[in-house]
């Protein structure tokens, strides 16, 4: 009877050391970050191979795209909680890449419930944070993980990413910032990809689409909104998009029916 509960005691480590997971070694990663082919400098770890993002950097990252999604956390479940199509709520600035030096990373919580369904998440903890491996955020989640090669880039490929052959720049980007007193309309007639830069807008902008499911893509890129951008028409294949952009207080984006 001695033996056999020694070898039953013995049988449940063996299973309990089976699913435990072990500390492992950090490194910053060398590859560089992109959202949509655009640059961005945030702290990453490689950890066996495998590159590691803080869960809120990524929700920063994919800030007003159509794959924004809000970070909780329920004390009493002890799980993450995402919600899709609701945007991050917090600092939008990326903590600083901070270290340059390996880090022990320890078992992580990846528990995390995204619309209600629960991903366990392969995660580990640096320093107090929790790291998750890109490529399950990105298939919890939704959005598209991306490498280009010759960059030795990883690239977060959002919804709202245009193709190559929607890509267009109209007009053409200023030199200098360009300052728009009056009303500004840009009305989305191609499905092609409609950029704007460095603007400076002092009266409301409205962006509206045709009729006939025009896919045409809008991006206001390191912008001053004074007033309010007002959208109207826009579909999941089509959106608008705004990356370094600001809004004056009491002013933003608004949907229209």
């Amino acid at each position: 009877m001695k033996k056999l509960l020694a070898f039953l005691m013995t049988a449940v480590m063996v299973c309990s050391m089976g699913t435990t997971a072990f500390a492992a070694t950090a490194k910053p990663s060398a590859d560089k970050v992109a959202v949509n082919g655009n640059q961005v400098a945030v702290q990453v770890y490689n950890i066996d191979g495998y590159n590691y993002f803080k869960l809120r950097d990524v929700a920063k990252m994919l800030v007003n795209r159509p794959d924004e999604f809000s970070v909780d956390y329920d004390p009493l479940a002890q799980l993450i909680v995402i919600n899709t199509g609701w945007g991050y709520e917090g600092p939008k600035e990326f903590d600083k890449v901070v270290s340059t030096g390996v880090k022990t990373a320890n078992p992580g919580n990846g528990d995390v419930m995204v619309n209600e369904t629960i991903h366990h998440l392969s995660a580990y903890n640096i320093d107090g944070y929790n790291y998750f491996k890109l490529r399950d955020l990105g298939s919890a989640v939704g959005f598209q993980v991306g490498w280009d090669e010759a960059q030795k880039c990883v690239n977060i490929v959002s919804s709202d990413a245009p193709p190559a052959d929607m890509v267009v720049d109209v007009p053409a980007a200023p030199a200098k910032a360009t300052v728009v007193n009056e009303k500004f309309y840009v009305d989305v007639v191609e499905p092609v990809g409609y950029w704007y830069d460095n603007y400076t807008f002092n009266g409301d902008v409205f962006v509206s689409w045709g009729a006939g499911g025009i896919d045409g893509r809008v991006k206001f890129t390191n912008c001053k909104f004074n007033r309010d951008l007002i959208v109207a028409g826009a579909t999941e294949d089509s959106w608008v998009t705004l990356d370094n952009c600001t809004f004056a207080p009491g002013y933003g984006r608004y949907f229209a029916e």
